[in-house]
């Protein structure tokens, strides 16, 4: 009997010792939109194929995200290419992996754009210059790279350093639709958002082609990555980097369910592999 019992207890320690914490698959909320659906199909698939325990985590913007990655809090995370960037400034042990692409509909693909009331008459950088102490200007957030990020640093390879004192007034909109909205209700004289809000507003309404003046756009920039710690075995990071690279083919239900969650990302239709110095080209744009 006393031998039963140390058996059974030796096979119980085996088995908590073989329990394992679970992998956090981490993202960041945008509006009111926290992610988590969107993420939580991925989680699944990618906890089946590597066999570990995920669980799915949504911080309450970038600055967050990335402050429970440097505490090496998170393990797999999707961030926007602006807190990628940021991410990069700090010693961290995370590496991207694939970030979402489109292979087609080139127009469409992720650009910022600076768009204008035709009422205005702006639809030249010259003309954004010379009256820009007399515009109003609205960005989308400050954590938003296509909103934010891009045009910010396109005005001051223009001269404007520094949209606050350079425009009559600098606001946020919030999120990109908002952002657009405010523009057609003359809340603002000029905005800085993504090109897909842009296309999708004009799909939706072409007669906004008489309303709108795109007065500049942006070079093609990449995807936020998806990245993952160096914590995780090399062997689980690779099958991790392949799952992903497959599951516009093998589970195109989680796929979609990703891209839903980023307005940027809708026209894509797979993840591509990346590294590091894919996003250097950044300061060219």
């Amino acid at each position: 009997m006393k031998n039963c019992l140390l058996v059974l207890i030796y096979i119980l320690i085996n088995l908590g010792c073989a329990r394992q914490e679970p992998l956090i698959l981490a993202t960041y909320s945008y509006s009111n939109n926290d992610r988590i659906a969107n993420i939580f199909p991925l989680a699944e698939a990618l906890s089946k194929s590597i066999d570990l325990p995920i669980e799915v985590k949504s911080y309450a913007d970038v600055n967050s995200l990335i402050e429970a990655i440097l505490i090496k809090d998170v393990d797999i995370a999707l961030i926007n290419t602006h807190g990628f960037l940021i991410l990069e400034q700090y010693e961290h042990d995370m590496e991207p992996l694939v970030a979402l692409n489109s292979d087609n509909l080139q127009e469409l693909n992720y650009r910022a754009v600076i768009l204008s009331r035709e009422a205005n008459k702006i639809s030249s950088i010259e003309e954004l210059k010379k009256k820009s102490n007399q515009l109003k200007f609205m960005f989308v957030a400050e954590q938003s790279t296509s909103g934010y990020f891009i045009p910010k640093r396109f005005l001051s390879k223009i001269g404007i350093d520094n949209p606050k004192y350079a425009f009559k007034k600098v606001e946020f909109g919030g999120n990109h639709q908002d952002t657009f909205d405010l523009l057609l209700k003359g809340a603002t004289d000029l905005i800085a958002v993504g090109s897909n809000e842009y296309y999708t507003q004009l799909t939706n309404n072409p007669s906004l082609k008489e309303e709108i003046e795109l007065v500049w756009m942006s070079g093609e920039i990449p995807l936020g990555p998806v990245i993952v710690s160096e914590r995780l075995r090399p062997e689980k990071v690779h099958l991790i980097q392949n799952i992903l690279l497959d599951i516009h083919i093998s589970n195109p239900e989680a796929f979609d369910a990703v891209k839903m969650g980023w307005s940027e990302a809708r026209n894509s239709n797979r993840f591509i592999e990346v590294s590091d110095t894919q996003y250097n080209s950044l300061g060219s744009l």
